[in-house]
Formats: C-alpha cells, sequence, structure tokens
C-alpha cells in the first residue's frame, strides 16, 4: 500500500492511486477513484455513486439482413457496448433478380425450389435428375424438357460448393454415373471448360475429380459425370447415362 504524511498524519492510500482510503470507493483498486473516466463495465470507476453514467454513443453499426438491416450506435449497456440498431421485421418473400435479399435471410435472390428439386444451400440453383438415359451431346436436350421458376432446364454446371453438393445429394443411392456439363477444352487452362459457360476450376474442391481422374483411359474420354460417390469421372460421350440438370440465377 502507499501513503503519505500531511499534517503529522499518516494518510492511507492502499491502491496507490493518489486518492486517499477514506475518499476512494474501491480503495483496492487503482483504476478506481474519484475524478476517474467512467468506462463502459458495470464499475462505477468515478465513485459518484453511478455505474457507466453519461457514456457517449460509439461507433455506426447495423443490425439484421437484406432488406431489414437498420443502423444505429454502439451503446453502454449491462457493462458492455452493443449496438442499439433494431431490425426491421421481414416483409415478405424473396423476389428474384432484383439484386436485393427481400426475406432477410443472408441470400439474396435466391430460388424457391420446387419440392422435386434439390436446392443449392447458397439459393443459386434448383437440380433434377433427367428423366431418361441420353449420350453426353443430347444430354442438353433432356433438360431443356423442363421448366422450372420459369426457367427453361439446362445441363448442370457445378460452380459454387452448394451447387456440388446439392448435386451430390441426388447421386445418393443410385448406382451410375450423372452426365455434368463440362467437357474437355484445350483453350481452357484446367483442360476442361462447362457448357455454355466458363473455364473449369482446377483441381480442388470446385473440380472434385477421383482420384487419378480425368485420365482418358479408353481413349476419347472427353465428357465429364459425376460417379456415385460424388467425385468426377471422364468418359467417352457415346455411353448413355442420365444428366443432372438445373435452372439458376447466376
Amino acid at each position: 500500500g502507499g501513503g503519505g504524511g500531511q499534517g503529522g498524519m499518516m494518510v492511507l492510500d492502499s491502491d496507490g492511486d493518489g486518492s486517499p482510503d477514506d475518499e476512494d470507493c474501491d480503495p483496492g483498486n487503482g483504476a478506481v477513484f474519484p475524478g476517474a473516466m467512467e468506462l463502459c463495465n458495470g464499475v462505477d470507476d468515478d465513485c459518484d455513486g453511478a455505474t457507466d453514467e453519461a457514456i457517449g454513443p460509439g461507433e455506426e453499426c447495423q443490425a439484421g439482413q437484406g432488406v431489414c438491416r437498420r443502423g444505429g450506435f454502439m451503446v453502454c449497456h449491462d457493462g458492455g457496448m452493443v449496438c442499439d440498431a433494431v431490425p426491421a421485421a421481414v416483409g415478405g418473400p424473396e423476389i428474384a433478380g432484383n439484386g436485393a435479399d427481400d426475406d432477410c435471410d443472408g441470400l439474396i435472390d435466391e430460388l424457391a425450389c420446387p419440392g422435386d428439386t434439390v436446392a443449392a444451400a447458397d439459393g443459386t440453383a434448383c437440380l433434377w435428375i433427367a428423366g431418361y438415359d441420353t449420350t453426353w451431346d443430347s444430354c442438353r436436350h433432356s433438360c431443356n424438357d423442363r421448366t422450372v421458376l420459369g426457367m427453361v432446364g439446362r445441363h448442370a454446371t457445378l460452380e459454387t460448393l452448394a451447387q456440388i453438393e446439392a448435386g451430390r445429394q441426388l447421386q445418393t443411392g443410385r448406382n451410375s454415373d450423372l452426365w455434368i456439363g463440362a467437357y474437355r477444352s484445350g483453350d481452357s487452362p484446367s483442360g476442361w471448360r462447362w457448357r455454355g459457360r466458363g473455364n473449369m476450376a482446377g483441381r480442388g474442391p470446385l473440380a472434385p475429380w477421383g482420384d487419378g481422374e480425368p485420365n482418358d483411359s479408353q481413349g476419347n474420354e472427353d465428357y465429364a459425370a459425376m460417379r456415385t460417390d460424388g467425385f468426377y469421372n471422364d468418359l467417352a460421350g457415346w455411353r448413355t447415362r442420365r444428366a443432372l440438370c438445373m435452372v439458376s440465377n447466376n
């Protein structure tokens, strides 16, 4: 402890904060004394009998998602700084194509997929399996046979992790590959390209080739299929398989 003499008397200042113990509301805490800066900590830092008083608003903050998001400020509450913004109530269902998160779920323009399709978890696509076997080239016809949410179906081009996972859900329990819309292309850095789209990603999470694939083991294996284990394989396009189909908002 600390102390000092004044007029022959010892003044006790146990925590050494410059405030005598008989004037200090917490003689054992050197950060608490009359005149100290009040902090948002649930403590009466300045010994005036009030806690966390007169602490002005802090930085701007936001709460909520999408069109429900509202702004506010960080304020002191129950010994901690919290955002005082109050999100608006959800206004309605998602409106496709307007670039807004209308239903405030953190996704923009996600698709409300019908129950007989599988929705990609990121809201970007609805996927299903075509109704009959075709060669790879004819997959576009078997997918075009269906319209979903006003969009004509197309051969699946799995360009997000969620789309890949939705395809794998459809493949669960099946005993045959599914044609996907990727083909070998010398113009692509990865060597593969998505049908009607851009280059396929190189090997990795967005291009989950099976071990040793693609290998063109029997020649002319220039087209991609999703195996029953969810990984990709290259096959000759004359083989017949069901197609993985989709509509998407991207």
